[in-house]
């Protein structure tokens, strides 16, 4: 059984501790919103730091440069080892059935590069040091969400 915790006075409520979530609170967080977090996971170690195979995540996210720029000004991409993000030039998508595809290439925009390919565990901790930081953002880990309804005062 998952420990409940005391939730402060909240403004917004996150589900969800990942990239999405953990931007949103970090962003909303230091414009002084009230934040509580819920994530029905464990709150996620430290990313290893070695070279060995194990040690990279196989997940990975293609950002864009406005993604970076999100995440430069929440002061959350700087703290993201350099040695683990890789500029990528082109991209080709397909679907599972091998019907659908779309490719992107930074040529076609005159770009150097469309963005950078980082792991998501590096993200994710990244944007964690960052949300821990913030008196008005509260982390609920093990707190999965269970229900959800309206007050009758909206």
């Amino acid at each position: 059984m998952a420990e409940h915790h005391s939730l402060m006075e909240t403004d917004v409520l996150v589900v969800g501790a990942g990239v999405a979530g953990l931007s949103l609170a970090t962003a909303l967080g230091r414009e002084g919103f009230a934040v509580t977090v819920l994530d029905g996971a464990s709150r996620p170690s430290a990313p290893p730091g070695g070279v060995d195979l194990s040690d990279w995540d196989f997940r990975v996210s293609a950002l864009t440069p406005a993604s970076i720029a999100f995440l430069q000004a929440l002061g959350v991409w700087q703290q993201i080892p350099s040695d683990r993000v890789a500029p990528y030039d082109a991209m080709r998508v397909w679907d599972a059935d091998g019907n659908g595809h779309i490719a992107f290439d930074a040529r076609d925009v005159v770009a150097p590069c469309l963005g950078q390919i980082v792991e998501n565990r590096q993200v994710v901790y990244a944007l964690l040091k960052s949300v821990e930081a913030l008196p008005r953002v509260q982390l609920c880990w093990d707190e999965p969400l269970e229900s959800l309804s309206r007050a009758p005062s909206g």
